[in-house]
């Protein structure tokens, strides 16, 4: 054991940063960034050091995400929106406002995710409901308005032993959580009905 932290409140996501030099930890509504010991920079008085808190969240967050350049934690949760946090480490400007992806989710956001140029943000909903939304990584800024996302429905085929009038039906069970391929544009799905499903997203 390198180190150890006790928050009071739940951990529901952790994610490393691409250089692994940084953890964010989502606690209830909000993520707090914290610098990683090594081994051998280990001291009995602090192993892990704060960097940042960042809030904002009207309700429980359910994932965390790093963008590949490491300047933007990307969350999703369960009051039907994501946030682009900008981790500003070497500057004067340590509290930038997020940017909130809203208005298109009716249900819990499940996961978020970025692509891997980070130039697209994925977003999946609760009721199998995907957005596809444009970010510039350069600038930190959306690309796309607020409510202009484009949707993905993830649906799936009925059970072929059901009676043939319903067969050709498609139905979108819960969605209990996900995970992406930025590199190859897949996306894999779980669902509380206890199946998993395999996306592949067009471009």
């Amino acid at each position: 054991v390198v180190a150890r932290m006790a928050l009071r409140e739940q951990v529901t996501a952790v994610a490393f940063s691409p250089d692994g030099r940084l953890l964010a930890v989502a606690v209830a509504k909000r993520v707090q960034v914290w610098g990683v010991p090594t081994a051998a920079e280990r001291t009995a008085l602090m192993a892990f050091t704060s960097v940042m808190t960042m809030s904002g969240h009207a309700e429980r967050i359910n994932s965390v995400e790093w963008s590949p350049c490491g300047r933007y934690v990307l969350t999703s949760g369960d009051d039907m929106l994501a946030r682009v946090y900008t981790i500003a480490l070497h500057s004067d400007k340590k509290h930038i406002s997020p940017i909130q992806l809203q208005g298109v989710h009716k249900h819990s956001v499940v996961a978020a995710f970025f692509s891997a140029d980070g130039s697209r943000i994925l977003t999946v909903g609760k009721d199998s409901a995907a957005f596809e939304w444009r970010f510039d990584p350069v600038k930190g800024k959306l690309v796309t308005r607020p409510g202009e996302a484009v949707q993905h429905l993830l649906t799936l085929e009925r059970d072929p032993e059901l009676p043939a009038s319903d067969q050709t039906k498609t139905f979108r069970p819960w969605i209990s959580d996900c995970r992406y391929n930025g590199e190859l544009g897949m996306l894999i799905v779980g669902y509380q009905n206890g199946s998993f499903a395999l996306f592949k997203q067009g471009l």
